[in-house]
């Protein structure tokens, strides 16, 4: 037993039992923890095993701590890490999802694209065969008029069409039939508003603004009057007029009437003893060929009768009368 353990018995075998540097101090006074290294140099081997041995111990546990805070740090990271790999996971798989699901159309398509190339191969091999044939018959053309004395030869190269005929014989039919009727409207009222000869009562009622009607034999022929006149002069109007058989034609009309008119054929409006017969309580009845009477000369005698205060009773339009 050394000397220190001899000095103080108790408290050296505790400190051992306990693991902890011995703290030798005087009973008259307390000495610091570093009076251990001063009784380790003073000669106590076995307080300075002690010592060593505690220090052993202090630095065992701050690397156990330092480890325990390591590992709590590590469980911290590992729970984001985890979720992290998870979501990429997730997006790996939905994208595997996605290259599955195109695969699998490219699959269902297949058939398809089989059955169209087939198709395809199938209009190649009669497209062949048919110009195989067709070349056959030109060479066959060709050595036939080399045997003939001659040589035949391409002189220009037909381009087929893309369709036989275009466009269809239905449309063309609706688009002329449907432009035929509108242009021949169109030329149909421009004759009839334009044209230069009067051929009906309607054209010489829109040209004049008077009324007309047909002379015939055998039929009865109206003029309308208020009663302004008692005599009414049948004047020739236009080429080939026949302006007494008009005048004969309205008196067999008037004879048969209550208040007949007085009927009298005059030859033309332009001699003097005719225009001597203009006056009040007479009008005049222009009697024209139709076909024959112009439509600037019907306006002009219009015009003139109404400049002249004479009423006009309208246009009488006859073809052959005796």
């Amino acid at each position: 037993m050394t000397a220190c353990a001899a000095r103080w018995p108790l408290r050296t075998a505790l400190s051992i039992v306990a693991g902890r540097p011995v703290s030798i101090q005087s009973p008259a006074r307390k000495r610091p923890r570093t009076g251990v290294a001063v009784a380790g140099r003073a000669g106590c081997p076995g307080a300075s095993e002690n010592v060593a041995r505690g220090s052993r111990i202090t630095v065992a546990r701050t690397s156990f701590a330092g480890r325990t805070a390591g590992i709590k740090v590590i469980e911290a990271q590992l729970l984001p890490l985890a979720n992290t790999y998870a979501a990429a996971l997730a997006k790996q798989r939905a994208e595997l999802e996605r290259e599955r699901d195109s695969f699998d159309r490219r699959l269902e398509s297949l058939p398809g694209t089989a059955e169209s190339a087939l198709t395809l191969q199938r209009d190649v091999k009669r497209l062949t065969s048919t110009e195989l044939a067709v070349q056959a018959q030109r060479l066959e053309a060709r050595l036939a008029a080399i045997g003939e004395g001659g040589d035949a030869r391409q002189v220009d190269v037909a381009e087929p069409g893309k369709k036989p005929a275009f466009p269809t014989p239905v449309i063309s039919y609706g688009v002329g039939g449907g432009a035929g009727l509108v242009l021949g409207v169109i030329a149909a009222l421009m004759a009839a508003f334009m044209g230069r000869l009067i051929k009906s009562p309607d054209e010489a009622e829109r040209a004049a603004g008077v009324a007309a009607s047909w002379a015939r034999e055998r039929s009865a022929l109206l003029v309308a009057h208020d009663g302004s006149f008692k005599k009414l002069l049948v004047a020739p109007l236009g080429r080939d007029a026949n302006a007494p058989a008009v005048a004969r034609i309205l008196g067999e009309t008037e004879s048969r009437r209550e208040h007949a008119l007085e009927v009298v054929a005059i030859p033309s409006l332009d001699t003097v003893e005719s225009a001597a017969q203009l006056g009040v309580g007479r009008a005049v009845l222009f009697a024209a060929r139709a076909g024959k009477l112009e439509r600037r000369t019907l306006v002009e005698a219009v015009n003139a009768l109404r400049r002249a205060g004479v009423p006009c009773a309208g246009v009488a339009l006859h073809h052959d009368l005796t």
